[in-house]
């Protein structure tokens, strides 16, 4: 392991779904990636691709151990589907790992991968949640 340090920017983020694996981590400090990256919407979770037009991503940084780290390359399919490097973050200086899609899908045709614009993933997830709601509702009452 080379760091100890990881940057999350989505589900493994407080309040969110799969935080819990970083139960028994040290949250350090919120920082900016240096690094640009395009955030898209898989439909259940963020992904990042790297861009060098895209953004300086907001997230969280935790003090891990190797059963973590090992245990959080399961859940992102590395070194598959995702995949894991070192990165500069505003708050720092010493690098953290973070996980982003090994394939660019960026320029993928498909209607479910979708650009967030910006870096705040928690903002996204709030007005995808309200149009959901409002999609309910709406089939719910012209049905």
């Amino acid at each position: 392991m080379l760091t100890d340090k990881l940057f999350v920017y989505g589900t493994l983020k407080k309040n969110f779904s799969n935080h819990d694996f970083l139960k028994d981590a040290e949250y350090l400090y919120d920082a900016y990636t240096l690094t640009k990256f395009q955030m898209l919407d898989l439909e259940y979770y963020p992904a990042l691709v790297k861009d060098d037009n895209g953004y300086c991503i907001k997230g969280e940084i935790y003090k891990i151990n190797k059963k973590i780290l090992d245990d959080i390359d399961i859940l992102e399919g590395y070194p598959h589907f995702y995949t894991r490097e070192l990165i500069p973050t505003n708050m720092s200086n010493f690098m953290v790992y973070v996980y982003y899609l090994k394939n660019n899908l960026k320029n993928y045709n498909n209607s479910y991968i979708k650009p967030i614009e910006g870096e705040r993933y928690l903002e996204w997830r709030k007005k995808r949640d309200e149009f959901r709601e409002f999609r309910f509702w709406e089939i719910y009452w012209t049905s």
